[in-house]
């Protein structure tokens, strides 16, 4: 059997989901497994089918093009996207790093297992010693050294490297560089990142040490999507950990880091399996709302599976509110301890 994916977003009405099923049919493929979601603030529905057909019988490029004409009048919304992928495509992914390698090695473990649906074909770091830990995984490495009189030519060699290695989805695994705004524009949607989940609370330098004074309850990391607004992305996956006043800085740090593991691995899993689209000012579905992450839900490109702990990863939509900008400042998830639970409870999701 030939199998793909086919997502879908477009205004809400009545009979959407009789209707791709309907044309589905008529082409013959089988449904076999379906999420959808309703966003009740913009009006606007998601769709994720994995369906199947006989050897030979649809492709995917004729399988778009018959669905393309079927529902023309569902497509022609500029507030519509969809698109259908091979359920066996393969993205070529690119890993960023500096310093820190548990993210890194997470993310080159998890694909090693096949666990990850990709290709990695490169590893990109500005600390040479990174290059030990893509050879356990035998992936090309390259050192980009960065200084502040430098930075502008190594952006434009790392940007080299992705176009020479064709790399359709990029992941900053603790690259503790900011990206050039045009860097993110050009890889919207496709370029996906992860930090803690202290800001803005506790910025600046030793952020744990400063949860530590607070007494804060709980650390945790975010998973998001790299936009222009530095750490503002839409929210793919967060993961969070409680803790107490026995736990040290250096305790906060490792659970920390588990925690960034978690949320990365499972967030790129998410995009790479299609269960993400991006909604809101700046994506290709704009509405009048926060920008957002619909899961197995909204954007050119995808993104995430619910962000609670204990959720399964299963095929399920769910969303992910924007992160604020607090008094013309751009910032990131706030405060493990005071917003965190906040942030999660936002996600909703629904399994088929």
């Amino acid at each position: 059997m030939d199998r793909f994916r086919v997502m879908l977003a477009c205004p809400d009405r009545r009979g959407i989901v009789a209707e791709v099923s309907g044309l589905l049919a008529e082409l013959g493929a089988n449904v076999t497994a379906a999420s959808q979601f309703t966003d009740a603030e913009s009006a606007q529905f998601f769709v994720r089918y994995e369906v199947e057909a006989n050897l030979g019988q649809l492709t995917s490029k004729s399988l778009h093009a018959e669905l393309l004409s079927g529902l023309g009048d569902l497509l022609a919304h500029p507030d519509s996207y969809f698109v259908v992928r091979p359920a066996d495509h393969r993205p070529r992914v690119a890993l960023l790093a500096s310093k820190a390698s548990h993210c890194l090695v997470e993310v080159l473990q998890r694909w090693r297992s096949g666990e990850l649906p990709c290709e990695i074909v490169c590893v990109v770091a500005n600390h040479p010693h990174i290059e030990e830990y893509a050879g356990w995984f035998n992936v090309p490495f390259y050192h980009v050294p960065f200084s502040s009189e430098t930075k502008g030519e190594a952006f434009r060699e790392v940007e080299s490297l992705l176009e020479r290695h064709e790399v359709e989805v990029t992941v900053l695994a603790r690259f503790m560089q900011v990206i050039p705004n045009g860097m993110a524009k050009a890889h919207h949607g496709r370029m996906i990142n992860i930090h803690h989940s202290f800001l803005p609370s506790f910025i600046g330098a030793r952020p744990y040490e400063q949860a530590h004074s607070r007494g804060v309850k709980l650390v945790g990391a975010t998973c998001h999507y790299v936009t222009p607004d530095l750490d503002e992305g839409p929210i793919i996956e967060q993961e969070v950990v409680r803790i107490s006043h026995r736990d040290s800085p250096a305790a906060l740090r490792r659970k920390g880091r588990i925690c960034e593991r978690e949320a990365l691995a499972r967030g790129l899993k998410l995009h790479l399996e299609d269960r993400v689209f991006m909604h809101g000012p700046g994506s290709s579905c704009a509405g009048k709302r926060r920008h957002a992450c619909f899961r197995s839900a909204m954007h050119k490109s995808m993104a995430s599976c619910s962000g609670q702990p204990g959720w399964s990863c299963g095929p399920l939509l769910a969303v992910a509110a924007r992160t604020r900008t607090t008094r013309g400042r751009h910032r990131a998830p706030e405060s493990a301890g005071a917003h965190v639970g906040r942030q999660l409870r936002t996600a909703r999701r629904v399994e088929h």
